[in-house]
């Protein structure tokens, strides 16, 4: 938009404005980067940022940023931060209040941790507030101006309230369109995944789940461990590097189920077992782990074939911290599931071969 201040003298411009942006894309990244420069020019500030809320961690995401001066590779770089709401209790505040929340670095009123937050970033005013589908809280939405104290009227904050509740409802429908194409995408790679394990022979099985499950959930690194309950070891039979690393493979390597896990209950976990380096709970044992190996993101996925463990599943990111969502750890499961009925069936073959017991194998189901 070449004149953005006419923009915000003209609101039904402007929210129409806004609206063309939200309907011009239904891909999660395109959007929110459309709503915030959109924002930004029609309210004419110096920047807007919008942050996505995960209620299961309890942290806000920053995901988008735009800037009057431009955007530089350190606010790119920012992108994907992740803040624990247990520390920021500046952010808690703003997803609980029920409207606009406008601060003023003169203002003595503005409690002194948002106001030194202010004076760190050289913010002279923000305005905030939390992004809603009905009762649901979705995200965060902020302004900020840095070039002088601004006084918005109650028009420009009423106009900025209108446009967070067009950009929550375009928010919401692309994630809930990608959550429908990530079902898709992942009925399908569990399809493939099986074919894969089927068709492969014994010796390359733990190399093709470390590569499949990798490929499925675009981790940089797989390793997947054999169990061993005579000797209560794991041992790495398969693993994927996107960027080989010196002493990152060490397959064929026994080690001890304390050595590799940090509690021996993730052999067995319903669930998928997720370490976030920018979490403040870990351990200085698994911190230490995470950055020797610069990962950001840890998950191990228990390997077990009805109630008996077969190993594990580990994959990393060591970019950015990975936000796994519900179906996504879904995926895992079932691929974890998959691999186990596979190991299973090798290991039944073995002993055939062997000339010891002459179950059938058994069914992948």
């Amino acid at each position: 938009m070449s004149d953005p201040s006419a923009i915000s003298g003209n609101p039904l411009q402007a929210i129409l404005a806004v609206s063309a942006a939200l309907v011009s894309s239904v891909e999660l990244e395109e959007v929110f980067a459309a709503v915030v420069e959109k924002i930004g020019q029609a309210m004419s500030v110096w920047s807007v940022g919008l942050s996505s809320y995960d209620p299961q961690r309890d942290v806000c995401v920053f995901e988008a940023w735009w800037c009057e001066g431009g955007i530089t590779q350190e606010d790119r770089d920012y992108i994907g931060t992740v803040a624990d709401l247990r520390e920021r209790t500046d952010l808690r505040r703003i997803l609980d209040a029920p409207g606009v929340s406008v601060e003023r670095i003169d203002d003595p009123s503005v409690p002194a941790l948002d106001r030194k937050q202010m004076a760190k970033w050289g913010v002279k005013t923000s305005v905030d507030t939390a992004l809603r589908v009905g009762d649901q809280v979705i995200g965060m939405m902020g302004m900020e101006e840095r070039r002088f104290v601004r006084e918005f009227t109650d028009i420009e904050l009423d106009l900025f309230h209108k446009f967070c509740e067009l950009a929550a409802i375009g928010i919401h429908n692309a994630m809930v369109f990608r959550r429908q194409r990530e079902r898709g995408r992942h009925l399908t790679t569990m399809i493939e995944i099986g074919h894969a394990l089927r068709e492969t022979d014994d010796a390359s099985l733990f190399a093709t789940v470390a590569a499949s499950s990798a490929a499925a959930l675009d981790a940089p690194r797989a390793i997947v461990y054999e169990y061993d309950a005579g000797s209560d070891t794991l041992t790495p039979r398969g693993t994927f590097q996107r960027e080989p690393v010196d002493g990152f493979d060490t397959t064929g390597v026994a080690d001890s189920v304390e050595g590799i896990l940090e509690d021996r209950s993730q052999m067995t976990a319903p669930t998928p077992f997720i370490e976030h380096v920018s979490d403040p709970t870990l351990s200085d044992e698994a911190r230490e782990i995470l950055d020797a190996w610069s990962e950001k993101t840890c998950l191990n996925a228990p390997i077990t074939y009805r109630g008996e463990p077969l190993g594990v599943l580990v994959l990393s990111w060591t970019e950015q911290e990975r936000r796994l969502t519900d179906d996504e750890l879904t995926l895992t499961v079932g691929i974890a599931e998959q691999a186990a009925a596979a190991i299973k069936n090798a290991r039944l073959r073995a002993t055939r071969e062997a000339g010891g017991a002459t179950a059938a194998p058994e069914s992948d189901a």
